[in-house]
């Protein structure tokens, strides 16, 4: 296998256990596939926010990869706790990466315990993006209630938007859900198509309403327009904060329970 195969199998893997440990005692809040000189392999990074015990972490991500049929071996893993320089400096290498017109590796790198990692590679944003969605929508199915109906749609790349990520109902009124990934305050242009979304959905059925779940949170100006429409709600959720899982939970209690 070459190496952008490898690195891609890596990070592919990466996005589709996040969403599985969202709810465990280990958290990933990002990951890296990086370079290691000393090995001379391919490494998948995994950034573990409060990570306390490593031994309890691998035993996560290994039932994470069982869970989602990911075949990656296990010392190929490396949990880091995210709150820390070292993923500031992985963060760093894979930005380098990003806009290094010949990618190549780095004479320097980043040096921890047995390792010294090179050519790191961050989550593409699309795997961002659909990890977060992930972790939207099987946080929402751990706590909703028997009588919801909750449908996930998958987009595509390429695909044209014009319905949100999901849709809760029970009985009749339904609720849309609309996922924002970009680790910054949504943008206007976003804010004013999710409206759209919901504008459009309305005349199928007056009784729609969305949720608007921020990663980066939303401007003031946003927040002020929120507040006069009745029919929507904003959560700013990084995926893991429990007070961020509980607004959720909340919002979407109160918008299936007006009529």
């Amino acid at each position: 296998m070459d190496q952008e195969a490898l690195v891609d199998q890596l990070l592919d893997g990466a996005g589709a256990i996040i969403p599985a440990l969202a709810m465990t005692k280990t958290p990933v809040t990002t990951a890296f596939a990086a370079f290691d000189l000393n090995s001379d392999r391919w490494m998948l990074i995994l950034g573990v926010r409060n990570l306390k015990s490593k031994l309890a972490a691998y035993e996560n991500i290994s039932k994470a990869m069982r869970s989602t049929q990911v075949e990656l071996p296990l010392d190929s893993i490396v949990a880091i706790d995210s709150g820390g320089d070292l993923l500031r400096f992985f963060s760093q290498l894979a930005l380098h990466h990003r806009r290094a017109s010949r990618p190549h590796h780095s004479s320097t790198g980043v040096e921890f315990g047995e390792w010294h990692f090179v050519d790191v590679r961050g989550l593409p944003a699309g795997v961002v993006s659909h990890t977060f969605e992930k972790i939207v929508y099987e946080t929402i199915q751990a706590f909703s209630d028997p009588m919801w109906s909750v449908t996930y749609r998958e987009r595509l790349p390429g695909d044209i938007v014009i319905i949100p990520d999901m849709t809760i109902t029970e009985m009749a009124s339904p609720v849309y859900v609309e996922v924002k990934a970009r680790n910054e305050p949504i943008s206007v242009s976003d804010f004013l198509h999710a409206l759209g979304m919901l504008w459009l959905a309305q005349k199928d059925d007056p009784s729609a309403k969305l949720i608007i779940v921020s990663r980066g949170g939303f401007p003031s100006s946003t927040k002020r327009r929120a507040r006069t429409l009745e029919d929507l709600a904003l959560v700013e959720w990084d995926g893991f904060d429990p007070g961020g899982r509980r607004a959720l939970k909340k919002s979407i209690l109160s918008l299936l329970r007006t009529d």
